[in-house]
């Protein structure tokens, strides 16, 4: 018996052939990639939006440095703001009050420095001696140092008794902040 070639044919129709379903139809929700080996496009990371958020990090990271330093400065120049007197005064080792300075000298001594930023003003009275001088103040830890003109006067800053002493030619004034 011989089998005819019009009754049986071994080719494949592709057409009527089952097709078992691709499981990234039922994940990503798209028609027809059943076929094998296909490459489609899936939302991947894109390297401009690395770049972009890096940037953007970079510049806020930048802002708040810049911030922080510019506290850091006005903080470190006004932190002894504010106003001063005289308290007393030494000489040689000795330290006497106002009060005690007043009654061996007889004059009425008074002493105020005001301090702002980086200007400060001396204004002192002595009954028979009075003056005001503005001069450019300078704090360097807790040494600071004036200057008006070619003139310089060092002193040093207590930041527990907030006090400041001046020192000059063996003397030292002592000013408390009242304000």
């Amino acid at each position: 018996m011989e089998l005819k070639r019009t009754e049986t044919d071994y080719t494949n129709d592709y057409e009527t052939e089952n097709k078992y379903s691709n499981p990234s139809d039922t994940l990503f929700n798209k028609d027809d990639l059943d076929a094998p080996y296909q490459i489609t496009n899936i939302d991947a990371k894109n390297k401009n939006n690395d770049q972009n958020t890096k940037k953007i990090i970079l510049i806020v990271a930048g802002i708040i440095i810049f911030i922080g330093l510019t506290i850091f400065r006005y903080n470190s120049r006004h932190k002894l703001d504010g106003t001063y007197e005289l308290i007393g005064a030494s000489y040689l080792g000795t330290y006497f009050t106002v009060e005690e300075l007043e009654e061996n000298s007889g004059m009425n001594i008074y002493v105020k420095l005001e301090v702002k930023g980086t200007n400060c003003k001396l204004e002192y009275d002595y009954t028979y001696t009075r003056a005001s001088v503005g001069a450019y103040f300078k704090i360097d830890g807790n040494d600071i140092s004036m200057q008006s003109g070619g003139e310089y006067l060092y002193g040093k800053y207590d930041p527990v008794e907030e006090t400041i002493t001046i020192e000059e030619a063996g003397r030292e004034l002592v000013l408390k902040k009242v304000d």
